[in-house]
């Protein structure tokens, strides 16, 4: 089981690293794909249409922090289901 802190701390950086980036966009799709995680995926999860994330992630649409943060947690949420190997690798460095 991995540790809840270890969990939250990664979901801070990567939150962080999506907020602070100049390209909000391409950010979250990095994140994504280093999930391994389908636009269709993601966006079924967080209830919403696979065309709303290509709009995130081509810049045609700005999302606020509330979506930022369930975005991350849908990225752990799916992780999780995996037993958590990408969180763990993160952990690492």
């Amino acid at each position: 089981m991995t540790n809840d802190f270890i969990i939250e701390s990664v979901g801070k950086r990567i939150s962080g690293d999506i907020v602070w980036s100049s390209n909000i966009g391409l950010s979250m799709r990095k994140w994504r794909e280093t999930f391994g995680i389908s636009q269709a995926e993601i966006a079924r999860i967080l209830g919403i249409s696979q065309s709303v994330i290509a709009d995130y992630e081509r810049n045609k649409r700005q999302p606020g922090s509330l979506f930022i943060k369930r975005f991350v947690e849908s990225l752990i949420q799916i992780d999780g289901r995996n037993g958590f190997k990408v969180i763990k690798e993160l952990a690492k460095s």
